[in-house]
């Protein structure tokens, strides 16, 4: 019953609702990871960098569609974040790349190598901005990494094509993932509003990839 209270004190409407969007979030990634890799490897779609400007498009459609809803609203007269043309192309590289390594990789791979860009991050944020994370956090992290290396390993197969993509998406993500971090808390962005402003520009940088990176033949398929 004092336990039942305690959560109940904890569990405010806001801490509720942050709550359920993580979880959406983790659960939306999740699956969209899977339906990525069956849509390479049952559906035979090669084309992972159309299928991110597909995902693009419709973040982009949607976003739109919020902001009529009045779900949130557009900061137009807002000075852009800080380094906002950097955001824009790591965004519109990052997840391309990060695709396209789960194409080439086995879904054990592509997970231990998403796992790199957390060290990367923490490394990144200690240069820039001397920022340390407690030995809580690194505990953590060792023991995700460890459980994900047990949880995948009977599915670690290796190619150089794929090894490749993923060595250069890591710097790209973790750039990213900063940019956005900075755009946020130093410019003051809030999510939705920052998406609305860089999805335009991320697409039209994914739609300059789809020739260079995909094979020929996308619109045929």
């Amino acid at each position: 019953m004092a336990g039942h209270q305690i959560w109940c004190s904890w569990l405010t409407p806001n801490r509720a609702r942050d709550l359920s969007y993580l979880t959406f979030n983790f659960v939306s990634v999740v699956v969209l990871v899977f339906v990525n890799k069956y849509v390479f490897t049952q559906v035979h779609f090669p084309f992972s960098t159309l299928l991110t400007l597909v995902h693009y498009i419709t973040n982009w459609a949607l976003l739109i569609a919020f902001c009529y809803a009045g779900v949130f609203t557009p900061s137009a007269n807002k000075a852009p974040p800080k380094r906002f043309r950097w955001l824009v192309l790591v965004l519109g590289l990052a997840t391309p790349l990060n695709n396209l390594s789960l194409k080439l990789n086995s879904f054990g791979v592509y997970q231990v190598i998403k796992l790199l860009v957390i060290p990367g991050i923490a490394l990144m944020e200690f240069v820039l901005y001397g920022k340390t994370i407690s030995t809580r956090r690194i505990t953590c992290l060792v023991v995700m990494t460890i459980g994900s290396g047990i949880a995948t390993v009977t599915d670690m197969k290796f190619s150089f094509q794929g090894t490749a993509v993923a060595l250069v998406w890591i710097p790209i993500a973790v750039a990213y993932k900063v940019l956005w971090s900075e755009a946020q808390k130093i410019d003051g962005w809030s999510t939705m509003p920052l998406m609305h402003l860089a999805m335009p520009w991320a697409s039209g940088v994914v739609a300059s990839l789809v020739p260079v990176l995909d094979p020929p033949g996308g619109t045929e398929f």
